[in-house]
Formats: C-alpha cells, structure tokens, sequence
C-alpha cells in the first residue's frame, strides 16, 4: 500500500488516500521498513479510522506455529 508505480519507497499522501477511501472504519496495515511505518503512524495519527499497524516479519515469526497448528 502507497507505493508508487514508479520508485521504490511508500508515498503518505497515497497511504492516507487509500485509508480514507476504504470503507472499513478498523485497519489492519503491515510494514516492512522503517519509512513505511513512519507513514503509517503518520496517517493513524490524522485518521478518525482505527488502524493496527504490524511489522511484517512479525507475521513470518508466526507463520510455522499457525502451520503446525493446522
């Protein structure tokens, strides 16, 4: 989410877009590096959305257990 066509890298203004357009008001949001979570706190901060924002490798972390446990 909010990376452009373009470059490498996530834009705030595409990431607040998308928030504001989904017609969910609760968020779950993934990152992977450091910009892109900045960016996603930012739009949370100016949201009336609730949003959960994760790191990504949290979900690898967890991935085995969750096989396991099929």
């Amino acid at each position: 989410m909010g990376v452009d066509k373009t470059e490498i890298g996530t834009i705030f203004d595409t990431i607040r877009e998308l928030v504001n357009n989904h017609s969910s008001d609760h968020l779950l949001a993934f990152y992977d590096l450091g910009s892109a979570k900045m960016n996603l706190e930012m739009v949370k901060d100016l949201s009336d959305k609730s949003i959960t924002i994760k790191v990504l490798s949290d979900c690898f972390k967890k991935l085995p257990k969750m096989l396991l446990l099929k």
